[in-house]
């Protein structure tokens, strides 16, 4: 029979071989690099954007950018105004907005297509999240310098990280 130090050895040995053998499985990382060789005047800047919300009380929507090309960008909702330079062409951007009032964050993402020209600069554009506890509606797009719209406006679901949760409440009455 095992003492209870013994179970504390047996089951730090179990833990460090399933965490050795999940690490094993590990993909390498698919993040996007900025090619180094890349200026703002050489490639286009890819920037996002802040809806301010006329309520004092409420928070702002953040539009951020998630995957260039099927690759992450590791940006967080704190990221949205940080620019981020791709090769001029078509490239295939994963964006969305985020809304955060301190207790609750919400997102929701989508992919669209654009063509982008050397030494422009491009923003990520969405309207302000809209909703009512956990259903949030937005729709974003890509705008160029001047302001014109240059993808379809693409409507977006919010909602929080993980999917929905559904709660009931049950009440065991005591004897």
């Amino acid at each position: 029979m095992a003492t209870k130090f013994g179970w504390r050895k047996v089951i730090f040995s179990i833990n460090a071989a399933a965490t050795l053998m999940l690490a094993a499985c590990v993909a390498p990382p698919n993040n996007y690099m900025q090619p180094p060789e890349l200026t703002p005047q050489t490639g286009a800047t890819i920037i996002g954007s802040m809806v301010i919300n006329p309520d004092p009380l409420a928070p702002n929507t953040r539009v951020v950018l998630s995957e260039v090309d099927n690759q992450y960008t590791q940006m967080t909702w704190h990221d949205w105004k940080k620019p981020l330079l791709v090769t001029p062409g078509i490239h295939l951007l994963t964006f969305g907005p985020c809304y955060c009032n301190g207790l609750e964050f919400y997102a929701g993402f989508a992919t669209l297509y654009g063509n982008f020209e050397a030494g422009k600069t491009y923003t990520l554009a969405s309207t302000r999240a809209l909703g009512f506890l956990a259903i949030w509606n937005a729709t974003i797009w890509i705008e160029d310098e001047s302001g014109a719209v240059i993808t379809p406006k693409t409507p977006v679901q919010l909602g929080p990280p993980g999917g929905y949760t559904t709660v009931i409440p049950i009440f065991i009455p005591r004897k």
